[in-house]
């Protein structure tokens, strides 16, 4: 999780998927810029950037449990129908 607040700036000039949220309530606001050019260099220096956070760290059992859940919801997703004339 970010801390409140935070915001994130991602240059998806070479980005190509740059968000996954599965929820139905919004989560972050993304903003996104399709082009490196140094205007966009002089906003985010404008704002005084932090460029690191530490992260907390996230108990191993907890990471097991989120991994598990997420084997589970892969293996309950439809499975996709691969039509191939190769």
């Amino acid at each position: 999780p970010l801390p409140a607040g935070t915001q994130a700036i991602i240059d998806t000039q070479r980005l190509y998927h740059a968000v996954w949220h599965p929820g139905d309530k919004p989560r972050y606001c993304l903003i996104t810029s399709w082009e490196s050019a140094p205007e966009l260099e002089q906003y985010i220096e404008a704002g005084n950037p932090i460029t690191r956070i530490e992260s907390p760290p996230v108990p191993a059992e907890e990471l097991a449990e989120a991994e598990r859940r997420a084997a589970e919801r892969a293996e309950q997703a439809p499975k996709p129908e691969i039509m191939s004339e190769a």
